[in-house]
């Protein structure tokens, strides 16, 4: 796997964790919004890797007496799942750039030789 490959599948990682919190955020602010229906991003696999959001579904499931669907305790369980998606994510981009400058280093000739 090259190291453009690793950066294709963190960042599309990146963008689906990004829009996953965005949905959660918004389902938050409506908690108390009549008839509100919380919404999922819906994540498939890239071909190659990574993953793409595919669309926003609705929750069906019955709601409180407004006809509110919000259940926070669920909603707070996905924001942290989804913040640890986004910073796994944002790790790999970290450690391929690590590991990208340790091997220009190692290839740097122009500089052992000035040493």
């Amino acid at each position: 796997m090259t190291t453009n490959n690793l950066y294709n599948i963190a960042a599309s990682g990146l963008m689906a964790a990004q829009t996953q919190l965005q949905t959660t955020a918004n389902n938050i602010a409506n908690e108390d919004t009549p008839d509100y229906k919380a919404e999922r991003a819906d994540l498939v696999d890239i071909s190659g890797g990574g993953v793409a959001v595919s669309g926003i579904s609705q929750n069906d499931s019955s709601g409180n007496q407004n006809g509110n669907n919000v259940d926070p305790a669920n909603e707070a369980i996905d924001l942290m799942r989804e913040k640890w998606a986004y910073t796994a994510n944002a790790m790999v981009i970290s450690v391929a750039n690590q590991v990208t400058g340790t091997l220009l280093d190692m290839f740097d000739t122009d500089r052992e030789s000035q040493d």
